[in-house]
This record gives structure tokens, sequence and C-alpha cells, in this order.
């Protein structure tokens, strides 16, 4: 007997929804060698260029969006989100993407390998520094060779990092849009009578 397609399809499908079948497929996937195995394949060009094909088709955007709104998944994505192995991975990854992008816009602007503030210098601690929109927050959502690249000024923080390192730290466009400032800094330039730039800008440090 020669099955269809379709009904190959469903025989299979009919196989892995077996408990026992889902049972032996977690153990497989669960074995260090094809944990190994499946992170290489993973991350390879082809896979993930595969993987984003995918997740780009609308059919697999809407059962995606009608999973995840489910109210067990939304609980049970609640619940991991307060584990502290949850929190300590998403501030790690959150502390590398900062450090990536102040330590590009320092050694681009300063000359520094150390994240460091572009007007005074400062360089002591990243909790004093943070990323200064030169030309204006607002302002930039009206320039279009930024829309075009999907900025908005409601980014901020992470939001803003993972932004200006997908779009390759704004690079190929002419303009500078970003810098490191530290609070002070970043402060005084803000004030009206110093005109958007602040009093240390240029003084050697």
């Amino acid at each position: 007997m020669v099955l269809t397609e379709e009904e190959r399809k469903a025989r299979e499908k009919e196989y892995r929804d077996k408990p026992e079948s889902k049972a032996k497929a977690k153990v497989y996937r669960e074995k260090p060698e094809n944990k190994a195995k499946k992170k290489i394949r993973d991350q390879s060009t082809e896979s993930k260029a595969k993987g984003k094909v995918y997740r780009e088709k609308p059919e697999n955007k809407a059962k995606k969006e009608k999973y995840v709104s489910r109210p067990d998944i939304k609980l049970k994505e609640k619940e991991r989100q307060q584990t502290p192995e949850y929190k300590a991975k998403t501030k790690k990854r959150t502390d590398d993407t900062r450090l990536i992008v102040f330590q590009h816009f320092s050694k681009l602007h300063s000359n520094s390998n150390i994240p460091c503030c572009r007007c005074c210098g400062l360089n002591s601690h990243m909790d004093f520094l943070g990323i200064d929109h030169v030309v204006g927050k607002k302002k930039m959502d009206s320039i279009k060779e930024l829309t075009d690249l999907d900025y908005s000024s409601e980014d901020f923080g992470q939001t803003l990092n993972v932004w200006i390192i997908k779009n390759n730290f704004l690079s190929n466009l002419k303009t500078e849009y970003f810098q490191i400032l530290c609070q002070n800094c970043n402060f005084a330039k803000g004030m009206k009578k110093n005109n958007k730039k602040c009093p240390m800008e240029n003084k050697p440090h």
C-alpha cells in the first residue's frame, strides 16, 4: 500500500504524539552529545537563515502568537522568568550587550578600549555612563535614514542596545547619532544655557 504525502505526515504526527514517543525523544534530546550537536547546528549560518525564513511566514507568526497567548503558557513563562537562573542569564545578556555598545563608541570617539565619557573621560564605572542621542532623542524620530531602520525614541536600555548592534552601530551612516557620556556631562549638555553642548567638550582630560 502506497501512502500519499498527507497520509505519511499524519502517521508520523500520530507516532510523535504518543506519550512513549515523546518520552523517548526527550531522553534522546537530553543526552550531552546530542545537545552539543544541536547547539552547533543551531548556530550555523544556514540554520539561522532557515529559522528566520520559517519565523517570518505569516502562518507561523500567527501560530506562535496563538501559542504564547494561551493562559497556561503565559503562566509557565511568568514562573520561568521569576527563577534565579533566568534573572541571572538575563542580567548577563543585558550587561554583555551594553558593554559591547559602550566599548564600540568609546573606541570610536575617545580611542579608549575602556568605556568612557566622550567629554570628561570618566571611566571608573559603567554605571556612571549612558548613551547620549547626539542630535536629540525626539528629533531622531523624524530622520528618514533612522526611521528606515525602525528607530524609535521610545526604545531605550537593552532594546536600544540590541537595535544599535543589529544595525552595525550605524557605521554606514554619515551622521553621528550616538555617543557615550557620563551622567554629569549628559545633564550639562541638556541645560538650556549650554545650547546642547557640554562645557567639558573638547577639553583635555
